[in-house]
């Protein structure tokens, strides 16, 4: 279940990411999620042939496949206001998710998170998608984005 408000916790030889951690207003630099895509349902892989010379198609056993994790959000700096300092503790944050990031491209990290009223759930996961960092409204805001995949087709 994509919960958007979670804390989700990745865990890698690169270090921990705590994504959503605390509230916001607390004064305390995070990761803050705006969309997490890709843990709702793993794709479908659904082998079907054409019938050799004929009409229709051979439907084969269809499975699910891995999970592809995309999370969207904002480097949120609450504990200064000072433009320049925030620049240094966006980088800071942004070092630290590449170092996590690529900790875990040969292998796996954790992914773990509890969506509201439901168990623990946690995937095994490498990096996939690259981390990008985008900038708006005159560098007071950074977004990032990157990519998981898991080869499991369901959390634990």
């Amino acid at each position: 279940m994509a919960d958007v408000s979670t804390e989700y916790t990745l865990t890698t030889g690169g270090g921990t990411i705590t994504f959503n951690d605390g509230t916001l207003g607390d004064l305390t630099d995070k990761y803050w999620l705006s969309s997490v895509n890709g843990l709702d349902g793993p794709v479908i892989r659904n082998p079907v042939d054409l019938v050799p010379f004929g009409d229709g198609g051979i439907v084969h056993t269809f499975r699910k496949g891995p999970r592809r994790v995309v999370f969207d959000g904002m480097l949120l700096i609450e504990s200064s206001r000072s433009q320049a300092l925030c620049q240094t503790l966006r980088n800071d944050l942004v070092t630290d998710l590449e170092a996590a990031l690529n900790s875990i491209l040969t292998t796996s990290g954790t992914l773990a998170w509890t969506p509201a009223g439901q168990t623990a759930r946690s995937l095994a996961v490498f990096y996939e998608v690259g981390l990008s960092v985008n900038y708006s409204d005159n560098y007071a805001v950074a977004n990032f984005s990157f990519g998981l995949v898991s080869e499991a087709a369901d959390p634990t």
